[in-house]
């Protein structure tokens, strides 16, 4: 039931009445007509809101959005470090992954053990043919033949040994050569080097150490050989004449 006016007084009348119950007017029916298209709101024209619809692109931006928040502390992680390397103030740096060191000492070795190898060759040839010769001869004792024999194989057993070693040196040489580092700063020298007699000690040492503790540094186009107080430091790097440059710059201007 719906409430209209009533054309006469102007009261509320139910749209069901034929008359108005307070003036007792007819009510009309274009009074009903336009009360109710006044006083009652149609439904059609209350807009009905929809909830959206997630799509997928969302769902997408979503994902990339964490993906990037999970690659910040990466990104942090590298801006500190970097900052922390401009605060120490590195000059200048080198390693021995790429040296052509490593190369030039295996080949070194290698050709010292395959030389040892051909001695062994060559005294066991000799050997066999030697004792070919001799048993033609007629009384020779068979003590002979075994005594040389004994003797020649001692020999060849301890050329193809020191040739083995030399195959495993001339490898852990080179992977030593290449594990190699060292870092120039404003206020240290840092890095991991080789000793004096790297050549048979190939051992990697870590060091730190101020221009207060260097005593000299010397330098070829492939290695900086840094020494320090009785201990010695060898860094293989490419541009090892520019890294002893700039250590000798520190050097120079802390002792005047």
């Amino acid at each position: 039931m719906a409430i209209i006016k009533c054309g006469n007084c102007g009261k509320d009348a139910s749209d069901k009445a034929t008359t108005c119950v307070y003036c007792k007017s007819p009510l009309t029916a274009g009074a009903q007509s336009t009360s109710k298209s006044g006083t009652q709101p149609s439904r059609s024209s209350v807009p009905t809101q929809r909830k959206p619809q997630q799509s997928s692109g969302s769902t997408h931006s979503r994902g990339s959005s964490t993906a990037s928040r999970s690659s910040k502390p990466a990104q942090r992680s590298g801006a500190a470090n970097q900052r922390s390397r401009d605060a120490d103030g590195l000059l200048i740096s080198g390693n021995g992954m790429n040296s052509s060191a490593k190369t030039f000492w295996k080949g070194i070795y290698y050709s010292f053990a395959a030389l040892y190898f051909l001695i062994t060759i060559i005294i066991i040839i000799t050997v066999v043919i030697s004792m070919s010769a001799v048993s033609s001869v007629p009384g020779v004792p068979s003590s002979y033949y075994i005594g040389s024999y004994i003797i020649f194989a001692f020999v060849a057993i301890i050329l193809i040994a020191c040739g083995i070693v030399l195959l495993v040196l001339g490898t852990k040489v080179s992977k030593s050569i290449s594990k190699t580092s060292i870092c120039v700063y404003n206020n240290r020298v840092s890095g991991a080097g080789l000793g004096k007699a790297f050549f048979i000690n190939s051992r990697i040492r870590q060091f730190q150490l101020s221009y207060d503790q260097i005593t000299s540094v010397e330098s070829t186009e492939k290695a900086v050989t840094v020494y320090a107080s009785g201990a010695v430091f060898k860094c293989y790097a490419e541009n090892g004449i520019h890294i002893q440059s700039a250590i000798i710059k520190q050097l120079s201007g802390r002792r005047g």
